[in-house]
């Protein structure tokens, strides 16, 4: 029960910081780590020896007097089990195993892309229009806006933390209009980290 624990501790911190903190070194980390974890989990949930063990109190688990939690845990266990490919013939398994790890890794190279436009993406504004922003919002596009060299402006970035609260106290619709359709346009927006391709894969 307790086997996995080490690396969900960690594997926890990672995804956290390559989701909310990334940069071009843990983006290569996240790269060739995302499809070295799917072949891990597909190894486990393919496992004969353990499905055998988990289908067996399946099967028996109306003899086992199980309490609601634990008969709930037990029927998830089992389908997730299934549902990840544990009750497939040989070559299925070897066929799911590797549809995974090749959405593992297009999953990851999409979500890098969309947090490649909105890392590069900004609007900058100057102080006629910030009608209805708080303050706390314009200090944050002001920090923005000098990290990108524009220091006595403010920068709208497509990060939430200032996309979305722009998005709900501005008075200016075009801009929120605009700031909108570059939120909604990651990743589609050509150059290198366009997901056009990624998606037909």
């Amino acid at each position: 029960e307790l086997a996995g624990e080490p690396l969900d501790h960690v594997s926890s911190i990672f995804w956290c910081r390559a989701g909310a903190h990334t940069n071009d070194t843990i983006q290569v980390m996240e790269r060739e780590v995302s499809p070295k974890m799917s072949r891990h989990f597909s190894a486990i949930s393919m496992n004969e020896k353990l499905f055998a063990r988990i289908d067996d109190l399946y099967q028996r688990r109306d003899s086992l007097k199980l309490d609601a939690e634990t008969l709930r845990v037990l029927e998830k266990t089992w389908k997730g089990f299934v549902r990840s490919g544990a009750k497939l013939d040989a070559e299925g398994k070897k066929r799911l195993a590797a549809i995974n790890e090749e959405l593992s890794s297009l999953g990851t190279k999409f979500g890098q892309n969309v947090l490649a436009d909105e890392r590069d993406w900004a609007l900058f504004l100057d102080e006629a229009d910030l009608a209805g922003l708080p303050d706390f919002l314009k200090s944050a596009m002001a920090e923005a806006a000098e990290m990108r060299g524009q220091k006595g402006r403010y920068a709208v970035t497509l990060s939430r933390s200032i996309y979305e609260p722009f998005s709900t106290f501005s008075e200016r619709r075009d801009l929120r209009e605009i700031a909108f359709k570059a939120f909604t346009m990651r990743g589609q927006n050509g150059g290198a980290s366009d997901n056009t391709d990624v998606l037909r894969d």
